[in-house]
């Protein structure tokens, strides 16, 4: 059955808590604060530029990014699927085909009495061909500039002064000091997710994983029943 699956991108996730989370700004700082986030970061900006030591993360354009900490098992910046375009959520159709089981029905012709075996004929009739495109499927987006820290060359490196438990994605094979793989609330890796944010997430529900996680490059599909009536 053929379908269209989500673009998406992965890179290492770190911190120590997972969505649904609080969607937040940081607020803006004064013109001389430093900068300490560490490098090979990724982080999302609702601007048309990167700040100054940040450069676009080209590999996540148009890509939901996908959180793994298990870099044995996923490969750190595989892209999957077709990018989305400009203000497009995705669409899709699928493909189907069924028999149809007809009996035989005949027909009379008007006034002259006769009738012919013709109208239709019994037997089994096969139906196929690609269902009407599916349309917006509702996927909410929110389209911000994503950017890559970079290098900024200090020796040491700034301590960086982001709070504990923030959650952050990093094109890196490992976190950088002071940051652990995610895990969610019961301690368990973060592995093939995706973050769902909330700015007032529901009670009970902050750190929860549902549903099965992507495999490394999966290309998840998933069918619908097909009802036919003759």
């Amino acid at each position: 059955m053929d379908t269209a699956s989500r673009s998406r991108s992965s890179l290492i996730v770190a911190g120590a808590l997972v969505g649904p989370l609080a969607a937040t700004f940081s607020l803006p700082a004064h013109a001389t604060a430093t900068d300490t986030s560490p490098t090979g970061m990724v982080a999302f900006f609702p601007q048309n530029a990167c700040p100054d030591g940040w450069e676009p993360a080209t590999y996540a354009q148009g890509r939901l990014l996908l959180g793994v900490t298990d870099l044995t098992t996923y490969t750190l910046g595989k892209q999957v699927g077709t990018a989305l375009t400009d203000l497009i959520a995705p669409s899709h159709d699928h493909s189907f085909a069924a028999t149809l089981t007809l009996s035989e029905h005949k027909l009379k012709y008007g006034d002259c009495g006769g009738s012919t075996k013709g109208g239709a004929k019994k037997g089994d009739y096969t139906v196929n061909g690609p269902t009407l495109s599916g349309g917006d499927t509702g996927l909410p987006l929110f389209q911000m500039l994503a950017c890559e820290k970079q290098d900024s060359g200090q020796s040491p490196p700034p301590t960086d002064g982001y709070a504990t438990a923030a959650l952050a994605f990093f094109n890196l094979e490992a976190c950088p000091t002071n940051w652990v793989p995610a895990t969610d609330s019961k301690d368990v890796a973060i592995n093939g997710n995706f973050v769902l944010s909330f700015e007032t997430p529901p009670d009970g529900t902050v750190g929860t994983l549902v549903g099965t996680p992507y495999g490394n490059g999966e290309q998840r599909t998933h069918a619908h029943d097909l009802v036919v009536s003759a």
